[in-house]
């Protein structure tokens, strides 16, 4: 087995997660269950503070083109989304003058996460994604970034140890989320079905 390209991924993820090309605020929940808004852009991707979001590829429009926004512009934006209430759809965050990303960008950032946190922290749990079959890296993957990868692992043992034993119809058992869209669980749990009836 080899990893998928990480098209299919953000593919997936576009789907479930939908795609912001401006600042907005996403409610997470902290490690007691309390709401923590936090600023999000893309495809769900959470930017911690203000450096993270400086070092982003953000455009403004100037004209009939685009200009980079300065430091100062990403800055103030992300202070501003930061101050506003939670629980708005992401379109409430917006600006006639919000930083955004391209499509481009936001695939891009996309793609680096899941090289350089979301599959790495899964190896550590002992979920190698890349020796899994296609359907189950697809499934895996959509888990993780929906939930986080230590929540995961925290909430999901059982899950967890279904994939490390590569138990696909043990792992569509366990893999039911109690938040996202009903058709995302049932998504989730066919690729591990067909997994399970697939090659090993």
């Amino acid at each position: 087995m080899t990893l998928a390209p990480l098209s299919v991924f953000v593919d997936d993820l576009k789907r479930w997660e939908g795609v912001v090309p401006h600042m907005y605020l996403d409610t997470h929940r902290d490690t007691a269950g309390n709401p923590a808004p936090l600023v999000t852009v893309g495809i769900g991707s959470m930017l911690p503070n203000v450096a993270t979001a400086i070092h982003l590829p953000f455009t403004l429009p100037y004209g009939s083109g685009r200009r980079p926004a300065t430091g100062l512009e990403v800055e103030n934006e992300y202070l501003r989304v930061k101050r506003m209430p939670f629980g708005h759809s992401a379109s409430f965050y917006r600006s006639d003058s919000s930083p955004v990303l391209s499509q481009g960008d936001i695939a891009a950032l996309t793609e680096r996460r899941l090289i350089e946190e979301f599959l790495p922290e899964l190896d550590s749990l002992g979920v190698v994604v890349k020796l899994y079959p296609l359907p189950a890296q697809r499934a895996v993957v959509d888990m993780a970034w929906n939930l986080g990868v230590a929540k995961l692992g925290r909430l999901f043992p059982s899950f967890c140890g279904a994939c490390r034993s590569r138990n696909w119809a043990m792992a569509a058992l366990e893999c039911h989320r109690a938040t996202p869209r009903p058709e995302r669980n049932d998504w989730t749990r066919q690729l591990f079905e067909e997994a399970a009836n697939g090659p090993v």
